[in-house]
């Protein structure tokens, strides 16, 4: 999986803003370990994508970004083969990050109740970023395979 780590963001009093996404997954909300990466789902299975991001920096814990109300965070799935179709995007999950269990790490989940509904193998990514600013990442690569059996 290729994640994406933002260059640092400095300004001329040379505060600065590290931000990367450090993970990001599919998870079966209904296993028996609901924050498990899955890899295999049937067509029309709900799952939710969630990613983990971090931020380091003297403006990152100064002015508190990770509450920033204007956070974007898509996520997209592209079929891959030749001749498929499949290529999703999901909606937006707006909003400030949620802190995660980790010191200074966050998480964004989206369900997704209706699944994947063609068979066939999907490359899953999210884009994280807060406009205006510059802020963002990327993470790609995660494969799912999508069957009846």
């Amino acid at each position: 999986m290729a994640l994406f780590r933002s260059q640092p963001h400095s300004t001329p009093s040379n505060a600065f803003i590290d931000f990367q996404i450090i993970d990001v997954k599919v998870v079966d909300p209904t296993a028996m370990d609901p924050d498990a990466a899955v890899f295999m789902l049937k067509p029309g299975q709900p799952f939710t994508f969630v990613v983990k991001v971090t931020g380091t920096g003297s403006l990152w814990t100064g002015l508190n970004i990770a509450s920033a109300a204007t956070w974007q965070t898509k996520f997209y799935a592209n079929a891959l083969g030749i001749d498929v179709q499949g290529e999703k995007n999901f909606s937006t999950a707006p909003g400030a990050l949620t802190p995660d269990t980790n010191p200074n790490t966050y998480r964004v989940e989206l369900p997704v109740p209706g699944g994947l509904t063609t068979e066939g193998v999907y490359e899953l990514g999210a884009l994280v970023r807060l406009p205006a600013t510059g802020i963002n990442g990327s993470a790609d690569e995660y494969h799912i395979d999508v069957a009846a059996n």
